[in-house]
């Protein structure tokens, strides 16, 4: 810890990712930081692979605007094969799924506004994968409005709970007594909320 002179008490350095602060000084220096992270000359913590993350960044960037440049140089070439340009899209049009032959024998493509979920347009496989696409949708959504449920009707605490942040001792103190009674105090919500989500997840299924 170190002495603030303004607040009149001794606190922890307020430095990022900072894991033992530097006591020598009377200002917010750290003298060990959290793994991943290195020591700067002005006593601050910094991310230790930031070189490195931008330059593979940068590699994706340029290898990006390398294939977009490719593409847009092989659209505008001049066609040199009309015959097999033709046929290679004839192939490519007997290859989509399409629908029964009507009447006249012609197989039309399926509509944008199928219904994926009711209509076998690729087997009943594709119809299952779809369905369970809209399960898990469904699950999730209903899963956050449950929590934002019970935040909104039991206690708003709720919301803020574990992710208040830390600051002086005495903050620390005060934060960890709050936090330990609300938790205790909202702890029956929490299992309830579990065991409505864990039931209904077994019967939806």
């Amino acid at each position: 810890q170190i002495g603030d002179k303004d607040l009149g008490i001794c606190r922890s350095c307020m430095v990022d990712h900072c894991t033992e602060c530097d006591v020598s000084v009377a200002e917010d220096r750290c003298a060990k930081c959290h793994k991943w992270y290195r020591l700067g000359v002005d006593g601050q913590c910094y991310f230790e692979y930031a070189t490195t993350g931008w330059t593979i960044l940068s590699v994706l960037v340029a290898v990006m605007m390398f294939i977009g440049l490719w593409i847009t140089d092989m659209a505008w070439r001049p066609c040199t094969n009309e015959m097999e340009l033709r046929h290679a899209s004839a192939s490519r049009f007997r290859q989509k799924l399409k629908m029964d032959p009507d009447r006249e024998g012609h197989r039309k493509q399926w509509p944008w506004g199928t219904n994926l979920h009711r209509t076998q347009v690729a087997g009943p496989g594709m119809l299952l994968h779809f369905n369970f696409q809209l399960f898990i949708i469904m699950w999730a959504l209903f899963v956050a409005g449950l929590w934002m449920a019970f935040c909104h009707f039991i206690d708003e605490d709720l919301w803020t709970l574990g992710t208040r942040r830390y600051g002086t001792p005495r903050d620390n103190c005060i934060l960890v007594a709050w936090g330990y009674e609300t938790q205790r105090r909202l702890l029956w919500s929490k299992v309830l909320f579990l065991w409505i989500v864990y039931v209904s997840s077994f019967v939806m299924c």
